[in-house]
């Protein structure tokens, strides 16, 4: 990556395309069926891109951050609305991980992801969905210190 703008909706397509081409063959296509997972909806597939390109927008705003810790709750932020948009209809966790690793690494922040449980993960997601980002945010930061 040359540039945070390089941090894009198409560049999540491409990860997606690439981890995923051998499995389906809609990989890296945007889903055009609207999904859930529980009780969790996902952003209606009508708004996906627009949507995204919200989140998108606020990478390039990243470098104003001086502190680790502000950079680090900022892109939780943006991971979380992220996983809420979930543009494919399989591998999003998967993909957004590499893209947010590729981030950090644009920092130059090491990524060592936290041996945490499935259900340590889903449950971080699930309560950024309602709002509360502690639990995702401590695994964000625990991977780059």
């Amino acid at each position: 990556m040359t540039s945070l703008q390089d941090f894009n909706l198409k560049h999540l397509q491409s990860l997606h395309k690439h981890l995923f081409q051998d499995i389906y063959y809609w990989a890296g296509d945007i889903r055009t069926v609207d999904i859930s997972k529980g009780d969790t909806r996902f952003c209606t597939c009508s708004r996906i891109e627009a949507e995204a390109n919200k989140q998108f927008s606020r990478i390039v705003l990243l470098e104003r951050f001086d502190s680790k810790h502000e950079l680090i709750a900022e892109i939780t932020d943006i991971f979380c609305e992220l996983n809420i948009i979930h543009p494919f209809r399989e591998g999003n966790g998967r993909t957004q991980r590499f893209f947010f690793e590729e981030l950090f690494f644009y920092f130059e922040l090491s990524v060592n992801w936290p041996d945490i449980s499935k259900d340590e993960w889903v449950n971080a997601n699930i309560q950024g969905y309602l709002g509360d980002l502690r639990l995702l945010n401590k695994i964000l930061s625990d991977a780059t210190s």
